[in-house]
């Protein structure tokens, strides 16, 4: 019965050891092939480097509008602008501005965007107060530009 004894923890030594191994190789070609796609997914991806070079909001008669002026490089890929979000700098939004459909900025280009924008019910903001005017893209890029509400 020892003989028995000795040779069954022999075998589950033998298939401990190989589960290891198998365990290894699976996760060296699971990570081998994930970092292989990231280096080559990130080897042709274009950042887009689109900037705001001013921003401002104004009130007339008919309502508040938000201008922002822009700027895409050349060693930028063309993009599209999606939304305008106006907010104080505690991150309260006090309101957005979205094209109808989004607005081309192509590659080497400066572009003027004025849209009107909505605002969230009976906004009492002091003029003055520093707000930030936040740019989105299509393709999820954002920056912000300072400037004071009218």
């Amino acid at each position: 019965m020892s003989r028995r004894r000795s040779i069954s923890d022999i075998v589950a030594v033998i298939m401990l050891v190989i589960i290891a191994i198998a365990a290894a190789a699976v996760i060296y070609a699971w990570l081998s092939g994930l970092l292989g796609g990231i280096r080559s997914s990130s080897s042709s991806v274009t950042a887009v480097k689109l900037d705001v070079t001013s921003a401002s909001v104004f009130t007339n008669s008919t309502g508040t509008y938000v201008t922002v002026s822009l700027v895409n490089p050349p060693n930028s890929p063309p993009t599209s602008v999606a939304l305008i979000v106006v907010e104080l700098y505690n991150g309260t939004v006090i309101g957005f501005a979205g094209p109808q459909s989004p607005i081309p900025v192509p590659t080497s280009s400066a572009k003027v965007i004025t849209l009107p924008l909505t605002t969230a019910a009976k906004v009492s903001i002091p003029s003055g107060s520093p707000i930030k005017v936040i740019v989105y893209t299509t393709s999820g890029y954002y920056m912000g530009v300072e400037s004071t509400w009218p």
